[in-house]
């Protein structure tokens, strides 16, 4: 077999798209809650809904999110997508956007309010202090989705939050979970994961693939440095 570098590149690639594994795995959600313009010193966390209804200042509602990433460490995110599941509550068939943000403060599930984050330590943004890509409060969402909303037969609606979640899992940032929000006249309502019906309850859908170890690099880059030696004797003999 004659060896040259585009030869070896090619085994090289070869090799390593084999030995890359995609694994996919579905969190649960470990806590979520529901934080109410109009009881702005309730905690909501342990309702079966979550929600982003908004009919203004008056009855606005944000929904948080934690998941645990300890199963994804070492792994590069390659997607990741928020499914939330409308719950009865949602009637409407008006058309409406949603949109994910990354929350920037730790928040405490049967404790959080519209006001604050835990008891004694109020949010710097009544509702919950949140950003989007650009790192500014409530602007540019990290997933947004417009559309109709499922009437009478609640449906699955998801969001594509690679970019957040692959952001809290490698340490570009903290993991103080996902921020729901709707815009003035969204009425949508999800299941949350007290919901009676567990299947139904919010799912973060990963597919990830591991980190190389050095080592490998290092072993990967000594195979491919062998055959060319080996290529460059075979010739001059």
């Amino acid at each position: 077999m004659k060896l040259n570098f585009r030869t070896v590149t090619m085994i090289t690639g070869a090799w390593l798209a084999v030995g890359v594994v995609h694994a996919d795995i579905t969190l649960s959600p470990i806590a979520d809650n529901r934080l109410l313009s109009h009881d702005p010193n309730g905690n909501d966390g342990f309702n079966s809904i979550i929600s982003v209804y908004n009919s203004g200042p008056s009855n606005e509602q944000h929904s948080l999110l934690m998941f645990d990433y300890s199963a994804l460490a070492g792994q590069t995110i390659l997607s990741a997508t928020l499914r939330l599941h409308g719950s009865a509550f949602d009637s409407s068939t008006a058309t409406t956007t949603t949109n994910v943000y990354r929350p920037t403060h730790s928040w405490s599930e049967l404790q959080s309010t519209w006001n604050v984050s835990s008891s004694g330590t109020p949010w710097s943004n009544p509702g919950g202090d949140y950003v989007g890509t650009t790192g500014a409060q409530n602007t540019n969402p990290f997933a947004s989705l417009t559309g109709a909303m499922s009437g009478s037969t609640p449906a699955w609606y998801e969001f594509d939050v690679t970019s957040l979640v692959a952001g809290e899992v490698n340490g570009t940032w903290a993991n103080d979970g996902l921020m729901v929000t709707g815009v003035l006249n969204n009425t949508l309502v999800f299941t949350s994961r007290e919901g009676a019906n567990t299947s139904s309850g919010p799912q973060l859908v990963i597919t990830s693939s591991p980190v190389p170890e050095p080592t490998s690099l290092l072993a990967l880059a000594g195979f491919a440095g062998c055959l060319i030696r080996r290529s460059k004797v075979r010739k001059k003999a």
